[in-house]
């Protein structure tokens, strides 16, 4: 038994033996099999190569994005874009401490051959190109009042400088994407095939090359070998841009075996699409609508925030669009990104007055008439469908705030006196035909136009509007009173005098505005008429009349500067 245990262990060491050399031969024959050759292309060789080639994708792709965010969209030709560098001297480029930005919005621009008036002889009516030349848009045979040109209808006044409205210039983000509809000439300035996708392609395809040298595998016996143009397509998607490049490359290790590379594919996780959705909404509802609240839009981008800085140079304003969830790293480090536009300082607007009809908007006249801001003796406005003064009243400062009350009145607080398309403080002056202005004066003339109108301007310190008011000047008529005093003897001569009293609401404080004459008729022989006197608006005169046989009918009659008249007629004798 002993014998056999023995011989049945040394068997078994021997079989032990023999399978742990077989495995240790096993592992080096399948070592050697998997070890390559050192002349052979592997793998690792391509994805070396390939990560280098994305790694360029990637760098130029972001230096392309924050190119485009910090310019408005747009990337010139010198940097290898497609935007001429023409327009760095142009108005469209805002030159912002070296660093040149698109404008976003551009003041209204007029185009010769169009005309806002539509009976202008010489030119083109063209609504399409002035919806409005009187703000709110409005007519006059509507107490509608509209904030956006959509819905607008030119009424048929104009004032004394026509303005249009401002021009949208935000670049497209896609060739194909849809021009902003409006009936204002806003409109995209920039050419359409100027679009951010397009500039970012050309920008990447113009710089890649400048990062892959290619001779940095050389060392490593790889040699990388371009066989064909590359072509680049960015894909602004949602929540990234993505840049895909085709580029043939031909690699090869010690000029034998070669293996071909030509798809390659990067995410810079770059939310450019919602915020360029943000950017759209911001400036098309500013270019278009001037009651619209910038800095309280009552919509936005969750991540998306924005910054305006008023009045950065020539009262244009700087907009900075930044996305809390999209990072880059530059030199700085980690940064959020972030785009620039900027909204180009535009005229104001005044708000239109229905002057020619101030029944148009129900109670606005009596709103006028009754207004409380200013003593009635001092209320120049006359109860007139037309907006009307009277002659020999003063147009003052509080007079022009009645109109603005009364509206307010009406329509509350989405009624101003002016707007603002880039909400800048306005000041306002006024000026009649005879005065400077700001200066209170007197209408003492008749309905011509030198006479009568009222001159509104506004002014954000830099462009003015102004609104030309035709007024109507209303004459009121005298007032007359005769009485009789009784009989002078004068050298046995009977006498009978009288008194006549003459009044003009016209004249006011002593200011001849409206002069009176005294005029008789009826009686045989000619009276005598002493020489007036006045004290504010009332004016007297005493008239002897020879005492003759019997009793005629005589007519007084007091006459103003403008033809109206006042009669009495007294049996006298």
């Amino acid at each position: 038994m002993k014998k056999a245990q023995v011989s049945i262990f040394i068997v078994l060491a021997i079989l032990l033996v023999f399978l742990f050399a077989f495995v240790f031969l096993l592992r080096d024959v399948t070592r050697n099999k998997e070890k390559p050759k050192p002349n052979e292309l592997t793998d690792l060789d391509t994805q070396k190569v390939k990560e280098f080639v994305n790694r360029c994708l990637l760098d130029t792709t972001i230096r392309g994005l924050l190119l485009l965010g910090k310019q408005g969209g747009v990337i010139f030709s010198s940097q290898q874009g497609l935007t001429s560098d023409k327009y760095k001297n142009t108005s469209y480029v805002f030159d912002y401490n070296g660093q040149y930005i698109m404008k976003g919005i551009l003041a209204g621009e007029w185009q010769p051959g169009d005309s806002c008036v539509p009976w202008h002889p010489r030119t083109v009516y063209n609504p399409e190109r002035c919806p409005s030349y009187a703000f709110p848009f409005v007519s006059t045979v509507s107490d509608k009042l509209t904030m956006e040109q959509k819905e607008s209808r030119p009424p048929p006044g104009y004032p004394f400088y026509i303005r249009l409205f401002n021009a949208y210039n935000l670049p497209r983000l896609y060739p194909n994407t849809p021009e902003f509809r409006s009936l204002s000439p806003t409109k995209n300035f920039i050419e359409r095939s100027k679009s951010i996708h397009s500039n970012l392609k050309s920008y990447i395809e113009k710089n890649i090359a400048s990062c892959l040298d290619f001779g940095a595998f050389n060392e490593s016996g790889l040699k990388v070998i371009p066989n064909g143009s590359l072509v680049v397509e960015p894909i602004i998607a949602e929540d990234y841009v993505y840049a895909r490049m085709n580029y043939p490359l031909i690699i090869k290790k010690d000029n034998k075996q070669m293996k071909k590379l030509i798809e390659f594919f990067i995410n810079t996780k770059i939310r450019l699409k919602p915020m360029y959705r943000l950017l759209d909404f911001l400036l098309n509802n500013e270019a278009k609508n001037f009651s619209f609240d910038i800095l309280n839009p009552g919509w936005g981008v969750t991540g998306v925030n924005y910054t305006l800085y008023r009045d950065v140079k020539s009262k244009a304003d700087l907009l900075v669009v930044e996305d809390t969830k999209s990072v880059v790293i530059n030199s700085s480090g980690m940064i959020h990104y972030k785009f620039y536009t900027v909204i180009e300082n535009s005229q104001p607007a005044i708000s239109y007055i229905h002057y020619e009809n101030l029944d148009t908007v129900p109670g606005l006249r009596q709103k006028i008439v009754d207004c409380p801001l200013i003593n009635p003796r001092d209320n120049p406005w006359e109860d007139s469908p037309r907006l009307s003064v009277g002659i020999g009243k003063k147009m003052s400062r509080k007079a022009i705030e009645c109109i603005w009350y009364a509206y307010t009145s009406l329509y509350g607080l989405r009624y101003r006196k002016a707007f603002d398309p880039d909400d800048d403080i306005l000041h306002w002056d006024f000026k009649t035909a005879r005065c400077n202005w700001n200066e209170e004066c007197q209408y003492k003339g008749t309905n011509l136009y030198f006479d009568n109108y009222l001159l509104i301007r506004f002014s954000d310190g830099q462009y003015y509007d102004y609104l030309n008011i035709s007024l109507q000047l209303v004459d009121h008529p005298p007032t007359i009173q005769v009485t009789f005093i009784g009989e002078l003897n004068v050298s046995n001569k009977l006498w009978l005098v009288y008194i006549v009293n003459a009044t003009d609401p016209d004249i006011i404080y002593k200011d001849e505005v409206d002069k009176l004459s005294l005029s008789i008729s009826g009686y045989p022989s000619s009276p005598i008429i002493y020489t007036n006197s006045s004290n504010y608006n009332l004016q007297v005169w005493g008239v002897k009349f020879e005492k003759l046989d019997r009793r005629y009918p005589v007519t007084f009659t007091i006459s103003d500067t403008h033809g109206l008249s006042a009669s009495q007629t007294i049996n006298v004798g």
